[in-house]
């Protein structure tokens, strides 16, 4: 699927039930997605339904888990203490970082739901 792809309704209504988004909020939300983070987030709204939020679908795959939660912990002493509001945006923005030097492009919660505030 590319962005030139007028989505489909059955992705819509996956969408909106898997996460309880506006269905306007989530067409609005899906078309501007780049395709690699669209089709994330479409298979993360079938493989984890019936949660708060979504999560990359790419932490649950066994070869690459335990290196995204390597990068986590890097990510969290990188970024210091976590009492300071909106702390983490920047666990993630290093985390991303981590795992992009690795080869790996991991998406966080707040790009995986941008209908959402992380605090």
């Amino acid at each position: 699927m590319t962005n030139d792809e007028p989505l489909r309704n059955s992705d819509l209504i996956a969408f909106h039930e898997a996460t309880g988004c506006p269905v306007m909020t989530a067409k609005a939300a899906l078309s501007a997605m780049e395709p690699l983070l669209r089709s994330r987030v479409l298979r993360a709204t079938q493989d984890q339904s019936g949660q708060s939020r979504l999560h990359d679908p790419i932490e649950d795959e066994p070869a690459l888990c335990e290196r995204i939660r390597a990068a986590k912990e890097e990510a969290e002493i990188v970024a210091g203490p976590t009492s300071r509001r909106s702390q983490c945006h920047q666990v993630w923005f290093e985390q991303e970082r981590i795992l992009a030097e690795q080869g790996i492009t991991w998406f966080s919660p707040a790009v995986m739901n941008p209908w959402m505030f992380f605090d």
